[in-house]
Order: structure tokens, then C-alpha cells, then sequence
């Protein structure tokens, strides 16, 4: 099973099945009780410190997103988390809380603060400048280079 925490601190729990790829989280608690969560999980980068997944959601009830790059649109429900863990060879625990601090993102979506995110394809999102920040991170997609 897993126990799911969010901002305010208050914890639910699920189990978790795995069929064809497509693992669903069964609420067993709390307002969710009996409800799931379907998604694919993709491996995002296994450096030297950390290995990085990203779990593609689809909506409440219904079925994970076929691909990572349809979850990032963010449509019909369905998003996108990020995680890392430390690698099996680091001693201790890795903590990651430090990192940023969680009260600036309660009661708003992560995507919401960043504008990068406007952008449905990695060729558009290269290379572009939203509020000052530039934008590049681009994963799952082809990328387009113009001549210039």
C-alpha cells in the first residue's frame, strides 16, 4: 500500500495493483474511500544521486493517459508528478524537504506557477521567455531547431 500526504499534513492511504503497466491506486480512507487513481509510471533520469519517475494520472476513476506527452497537456483531469529517491548505494536518509517550501504551493497546483507550462510541445517551448524565465525543459517530445 501507500500512504499519501498532502500539504496541510493530513494523510489517506491506498493499495496499489499493477495490470499490463497501468498501476491503480485504490483508496481504502477519507474522502477518496473507494475511488482510484490509474497511472503509468516513466522513468525519467537514473543519474549518479537520485533516480527520477514520472507517475502520468489520469482523472478520478478513470483511465491512466496512454503517454507521458498526453498527460503533460493536462487535460480530461490527467497530470503529471515528479519524484526522486536517493540510489540504494546512498547511507541514510535522503530528505528532500529542504528543497522548497510547501506552503507556497497549498491550495494551487504546481503548474500553475510555472508559465512554461503554457506550452503543448517541446519545439514551441524551446527557447521561449515567459515573466523573465526561460523555458527549455523538455522531455518525451522532438525537438525542432529553426536555422537561426
Amino acid at each position: 500500500g501507500v500512504t499519501i500526504k498532502n500539504a496541510d499534513g493530513e494523510t489517506t492511504h491506498a493499495t496499489v495493483t499493477n495490470y499490463l503497466g497501468q498501476l491503480t491506486l485504490t483508496f481504502t480512507d477519507g474522502d477518496m474511500k473507494g475511488h482510484t487513481l490509474k497511472m503509468i509510471d516513466v522513468t525519467l533520469n537514473n543519474g549518479v544521486e537520485t533516480e527520477t519517475h514520472a507517475f502520468a494520472f489520469g482523472d478520478y476513476d478513470a483511465d491512466a493517459p496512454a503517454t507521458f506527452a498526453q498527460a503533460m497537456l493536462g487535460q480530461n483531469g490527467q497530470r503529471v508528478h515528479i519524484v526522486s529517491k536517493c540510489n540504494d548505494w546512498k547511507s541514510g536518509v535522503c530528505d528532500f524537504s529542504t528543497v522548497f517550501d510547501s506552503s507556497l504551493f497549498r491550495g494551487r497546483a504546481l503548474h500553475d506557477y510555472d508559465g512554461c507550462n503554457q506550452y503543448s510541445d517541446c519545439t514551441s517551448c524551446i527557447g521561449s521567455e515567459v515573466e523573465g524565465l526561460s523555458c527549455g525543459w523538455c522531455m518525451g517530445g522532438t525537438i525542432v531547431y529553426n536555422d537561426t
